[in-house]
């Protein structure tokens, strides 16, 4: 399957809809919050200040051809007190983020699924 940002990203479903539109729009998906490091980062605060919980945070490589891939593992955070699972996904996102800048392949973009209650 083959994943491309898009301008025109219909946002109006559930999750993406929690989120303003400049930042929702940069979804790669119409359905999951999935978006690169610091709209995901503006996604968290939004979530956060609308008073929604942060149920998980998992990176996804989008490489040069368009294919979308797991970079890592899912981080349920569903157990912790709001606050904590916040401040969890904050700091996953952040050592994900560098060490893809480290070890990145030229071309390819990471990008954060981020999972959230109503």
């Amino acid at each position: 399957m083959t994943f491309r940002p898009s301008e025109d990203n219909d946002v109006s479903r559930t999750p993406v809809e929690f989120l303003p539109h400049e930042i929702a729009k940069r979804s790669i998906s119409r359905d999951q919050i999935m978006l690169p490091y610091r709209e995901a980062l503006s996604a968290l605060a939004t979530l956060d200040k609308d008073g929604h919980t942060i149920l998980s945070c998992d990176p996804w490589v989008i490489t040069r051809e368009g294919q979308l891939t797991a970079a890592g593992a899912d981080e349920p955070l569903s157990g912790l007190p709001r606050a904590r699972a916040l401040s969890a996904a904050r700091e996953s996102m952040t050592r994900a983020q560098q060490a893809w800048e480290r070890s990145r392949h030229r071309g390819d973009e990471l990008v954060f699924r981020i999972r959230v209650a109503a």
